[in-house]
């Protein structure tokens, strides 16, 4: 990550500019996996403004794989408070019933540790998928225990 971070740092003054970079290269299929995830990791350590968005933008990007946008809701999630500002896009991924189930689950999870809506999470608390269902039930137990 700091060589990624040196990288945009030589290449981008203006952090509008490294998320749309970072975003660029995160939608590249010829990119391998690892340095997309560098790239996310990147944005989650420059927290601004600007990188929560395109942390956002990635989590409802069909050009990504599940496995890579569950990684950006676990951003996301770590970076509470902060991703207040992104609660769209991980509602959006959360009630978008063709999205993978571990996005979904994922993006449960990191609005569970955003926000106190208890009555968001608990609607999904019997979904018909059981990945969805239990990881609604947990993010609930877990608001309630912290």
């Amino acid at each position: 990550v700091e060589e990624l971070r040196e990288n945009f740092a030589d290449k981008f003054t203006d952090s509008a500019d490294a998320a749309s970079a970072a975003i660029a290269i995160c939608e590249d299929p010829s990119i391998e996996l690892f340095k997309k995830y560098r790239t996310i990791y990147y944005l989650r350590d420059t927290k601004t403004r600007d990188c929560l968005q395109a942390l956002g933008k990635l989590l409802i990007s069909q050009k990504t794989s599940p496995l890579f946008r569950h990684e950006v809701a676990f951003i996301l999630g770590q970076l509470a408070p902060e991703s207040e500002a992104v609660l769209d896009q991980l509602r959006e991924s959360i009630y978008n019933e063709s999205e993978h189930e571990i996005v979904r689950h994922e993006s449960l999870m990191a609005v569970s540790s955003i926000t106190k809506n208890k009555e968001l999470i608990r609607s999904f608390v019997g979904h018909s998928s059981k990945i969805i269902s239990d990881s609604a039930e947990v993010a609930v137990d877990l608001m309630d225990y912290w």
